[in-house]
């Protein structure tokens, strides 16, 4: 008599086969260098890519005197964005960037599931032909401009500017899209990702990867919006012009999510395993089932 194989969590790799458990661990892995780098090679990516630009007070006054934030700044943001990947993935190798696996769930209908909303986080290990590849950059680099270009216009919608601060505007949704879009490529298929943010609330966070993910672009979204709030008060100071308290306030959200994920790793994976609050593991399997 076949006996009914049992239950596995995926939220840590426990009882998972050997392949699994690898996965587990190098997405583990993943985010704690790429969380690691960006809290460390954050200031010297903003503050010291440009020589004219080395305090918070020079990047103040350069946005309110020049009207656009300093281009050495913005390609150091995202060249450090595409060099934190680049190192997460060389060191620790995923194939969920080409999605080379049939769903592990049972229904059909599931198995077409992207992998933000599937039951497991495995993947089946085959080599990669060179021409998907690029197919693939291809892709992701389309979804990252359009990503930017979506942005802009949120922002527009939300008050910003639209012919005055037009420059500023997208300057801005260049570095926030860097600092949302980048993290998702830990967890999700880059070439899937604008398809897969309006299933954000049903994303199965049960694969830790993907809640970590959810969290990060959850987490620097609110920062910006945050910073909103100072630009209509009649304080009369500089810093207060547009985007300029958005942009700190998502850093500084940015750098936080980025510094927990650190903690986070350390403490529960590598170092003496303290037990955090269930919030942060929560399991939305039943929403992905029923989708």
């Amino acid at each position: 008599m076949n006996k009914r194989p049992p239950q596995v969590s995926v939220s840590g790799g426990v009882g998972l086969p050997p392949t699994e458990q690898i996965n587990v661990e190098r997405s583990c892995k993943r985010d704690l260098v790429y969380s690691a780098l960006s809290v460390i090679g954050f200031p010297l990516a903003v503050f010291y890519s440009s020589p004219n630009v080395s305090t918070t007070a020079e990047l103040v006054g350069h946005i309110v005197a020049e009207q656009e934030l300093p281009l050495q700044t913005i390609a150091a943001v995202f060249f450090y964005e595409i060099f934190k990947l680049v190192v997460a993935f060389s060191m620790y190798p995923s194939y969920h960037l080409y999605d080379l696996m049939a769903s592990a769930t049972s229904s059909k209908s599931a198995a077409k599931l992207p992998v933000s909303r599937r039951d497991r986080d495995t993947f089946v290990t085959k080599s990669v032909p060179f021409h998907v590849k690029m197919i693939e950059f291809s892709k992701s680099t389309w979804n990252f401009g359009l990503a930017c270009g979506i942005c802009h216009l949120f922002m527009v919608l939300f008050g910003a500017p639209f012919f005055n601060d037009f420059i500023l505007t997208l300057q801005f949704s260049v570095i926030l899209i860097c600092w949302t879009f980048s993290p998702l490529c830990l967890a999700l298929r880059p070439s899937y990702i604008l398809q897969e943010l309006p299933y954000l609330s049903i994303w199965n966070t049960q694969i830790e990867s993907i809640s970590r993910a959810k969290y990060r672009f959850i987490s620097t979204i609110v920062g910006a919006m945050i910073g909103a709030a100072f630009i209509p008060l009649d304080w009369d100071r500089p810093w207060q012009k547009w985007p300029i308290t958005c942009l700190f306030t998502s850093a500084v959200a940015y750098l936080l999510v980025n510094s927990f994920t650190v903690t986070y790793l350390v403490f529960t994976k590598y170092f003496c395993k303290i037990q955090f609050p269930a919030f942060l593991n929560r399991s939305n399997a039943g929403k992905v089932k029923s989708f």
